[in-house]
């Protein structure tokens, strides 16, 4: 597989194949490149295969896109925009008009289920959730923005006048960037997530692309399912703790639609709105804190070039005043189907520039300059910028908030997109790794002392120094962490790691997790040689260490990601921050099954105490196989999406990809789990006896 190594280039290495989704692509370059590096392996020729299929197809894409602009008027950047934006709004509006309608049909459901429910589908009867489809039109509307910037408007190329109506031309102009991006993703699901390929070599060339059994993409379905269930749960606990009086006082923009008289845009504190969308404003607040990691509270004091000493902090401050707006707008629109016509969609997305600036500068206490400053900020401006982090259109007179890169942002991915920007000033963004030690510092010895505890354990840390060299004649280095529960001392490696949603960033998550296995491994063996440290470091801290000397040593690396938790049954085993907490805490992984038939919460606990061992032991069997963990990967399951051709001269495509179908009944939630491997220390409660 070395020519297919040699096409994996990382960020700042110089590329030496041909790029197929770049224009310009060299098919003899390319095949040189091949005979030259290729090493027989069927994966190398395979991807050989589907790269010349990809290359020949985006050279299809930017043939009829030159084809489509010479035969329309010229259209400038401000139509372009606005046609886009009407569509991925209307889009939005079709999409959850569905969703809602599948609902109503629907008497019971879990959360977990109802976030991977597929309502839409397309011309093919291919299945997908509203998020996928909404994620697709977004993406794909990028790479007509990028294009209508970058030219200056869009079409006008050939002799005559050409078609006047821009409706006509869009679809098409759409449709190329979907299959464009559709493109990008499966090839970067061959070549970074590991995805199995065959192109079949006479024409028209089908192609089959079976991610399903690419144990990165699998494991990379899980994870983000999980993040999902975590934030919805994590969501729902911090409503009854909100400070829903700070929340209420905060200042927001609101459209004013009482008439032509009044200002389209009013200032007020939410407490002011009227109910419904008070308690919007309540629930967008939640949302945002839940969606931050406390680890990059810090980097929010920041700033960057661009912003002109406005901070981070400011910026999402106004993303939460247009997710406010956005939500609000999206709400009228939902509800009055009357508005979904392009008139009035485009009416209720357009913002005076001046009036939203002046509403902004009210709302942030800056200047008008600085409100404008930040607002160019969160302005999509072409380029290699994405409209999930420059989520604001802007025309000639207007803004123009696109609703879903607004609702559906993930605040974490916006941060570490900031993080790894350059320009940035002030607070490093790697230092969110002393930050997150910290934290788990913080949280284990809080835990230690909270009295409803399930498993005791003495805390220690952060930052366990060991000045010594190792037998491999490298430093020992710090600890990051650790506990001690009985004889065992747990040594804990913090990773703070970003929020993957492509192949290559999950690409890139799992390699950071793994260079932390030499590191723990290092010092677990020192520590279990020289056990004496963890007497001084109690010393330093004045802990008072258990009675009992430590038998054994136990590397676990900790992390804010599912990725490859329960994936290693030797050590150092891979766990969530998530799920190591609740364990000390519960001593169990715990499972939501619904109503009973007497209308009772049910919940399932899997407690691996229940065996006769100790309780060390059961916390690294817990470690080694995570009951959630075992739980999402055993709901994985394939679906297959066709993928149309240009024409009748061209491939259909193919692709099996992993999804998580968690069941929603209390019948099948409970026989999933006895299907699993720690069926035998399952116990069914009724919450509340």
């Amino acid at each position: 597989m070395r020519f297919t190594s040699m096409l994996r280039v990382h960020d700042g290495q110089p590329r030496t194949i041909p790029d197929p989704l770049i224009p310009g692509f060299s098919e003899s370059a390319f095949y040189d490149a091949f005979m030259a590096h290729g090493d027989g392996s069927p994966e190398d020729l395979n991807i050989y295969n589907f790269g010349a299929l990809v290359a020949s197809r985006v050279d299809r894409i930017f043939m009829t896109l030159e084809q489509v602009e010479r035969e329309c008027r010229r259209f400038t950047y401000d139509e372009v925009a606005e046609a886009v934006v009407v569509f991925l709004h209307r889009t939005q509006v079709q999409v959850f008009s569905d969703y809602q309608a599948a609902l109503e049909e629907i008497t019971t459901i879990s959360r977990e289920a109802l976030q991977g429910l597929r309502t839409s589908v397309d011309e093919h009867g291919s299945r997908f959730t509203a998020q996928e489809i909404l994620q697709a039109a977004v993406d794909g509307a990028r790479h007509v923005l990028k294009h209508a910037r970058g030219n200056k408007g869009f079409g006008g190329k050939g002799n005559e006048r050409g078609i006047d109506d821009l409706q006509a031309v869009l679809p098409i102009v759409l449709k190329l960037g979907s299959q464009f991006e559709s493109l990008r993703s499966q090839w970067n699901s061959v070549l970074w997530g590991e995805a199995r390929v065959y192109v079949d070599v006479r024409p028209p060339y089908q192609y089959h692309i079976d991610k399903y059994v690419s144990r990165r993409e699998f494991l990379a379905s899980v994870d983000l399912a999980r993040r999902e269930s975590v934030i919805a749960r994590d969501a729902d606990e911090m409503k009854g703790q909100a400070r829903v009086g700070e929340a209420l006082a905060r200042k927001v923009i609101m459209r004013d639609r009482k008439g032509p008289g009044c200002s389209p845009l009013t200032v007020l504190s939410a407490g002011a709105m009227p109910p419904e969308l008070r308690e919007i404003a309540i629930q967008l607040a939640v949302a945002h804190s839940t969606l931050l990691d406390r680890q990059v509270e810090f980097f929010l004091n920041a700033t960057h070039e661009s912003l002109k000493g406005m901070t981070y902090r400011k910026v999402l401050d106004a993303w939460y005043c247009l997710t406010l707006l956005a939500l609000v707008d999206w709400h009228s629109a939902h509800e009055d189907p009357t508005q979904v016509e392009n008139t009035s969609i485009a009416q209720l997305t357009r913002i005076s520039i001046n009036e939203l600036v002046n509403a902004m500068s009210l709302v942030l206490e800056v200047s008008p300059a600085d409100a404008k400053t930040i607002l160019n900020f969160l302005t999509y401006q072409g380029g290699h910028q994405t409209l999930w982090s420059r989520p604001l259109l802007v025309t000639s007179d207007f803004v123009l908030p696109l609703w879903w890169p607004l609702q559906a942002g993930h605040l974490m991915r916006l941060v570490d997109s900031w993080g790894g920007a350059k320009g940035s000033k002030g607070a490093q963004y790697s230092d969110k790794g002393h930050e997150y030690e910290d934290l788990i510092g913080d949280l284990l010895h809080r835990l230690s002392r909270y009295r409803n505890v399930s498993i005791p354990f003495t805390a220690l840390g952060p930052r366990l120094a060991i000045k010594e060299i190792a037998e491999d004649g490298n430093e020992v280095g710090d600890v990051d962490a650790a506990f001690i529960v009985e004889k065992t001392l747990f040594i804990l490696e913090c990773r703070s790691v970003g929020y993957p949603a492509e192949a290559y960033e999950f690409w890139s998550v799992n390699d950071a997790l793994e260079d932390k296995i030499r590191q723990v491994t290092r010092k677990k063996n020192y520590i279990a040689k020289n056990p004496e440290v963890v007497v001084s470091w109690a010393r330093k801290l004045r802990i008072d260490l258990p009675i009992e000397p430590i038998e054994r040593v136990v590397s676990v690396v900790v992390s804010n990601s599912f990725l490859l938790e329960g994936e290693r049954k030797e050590e150092p085993y891979f766990v969530h921050l998530d799920t190591l907490f609740n364990l000390l805490l519960t001593g169990k992984s715990i499972f939501g099954g619904g109503l009973d038939q007497n209308n009772q919460e049910v919940e399932f606990h899997v407690d691996f105490r229940m065996q006769a061992v100790s309780v060390a032991d059961a916390i690294i069997q817990a470690l080694q196989s995570p009951a959630k963990a075992e739980a999402y990967k055993a709901s994985v399951v394939p679906f297959e999406v066709k993928i149309p051709p240009f024409d009748h001269t061209d491939a259909t495509g193919f692709v099996r990809s992993p999804a998580v179908e968690l069941p929603s009944a209390l019948a099948e939630i409970e026989a999933l789990l006895r299907r699993c491997s720690f069926s035998p220390y399952i116990s069914h409660v009724t919450v509340g006896r």
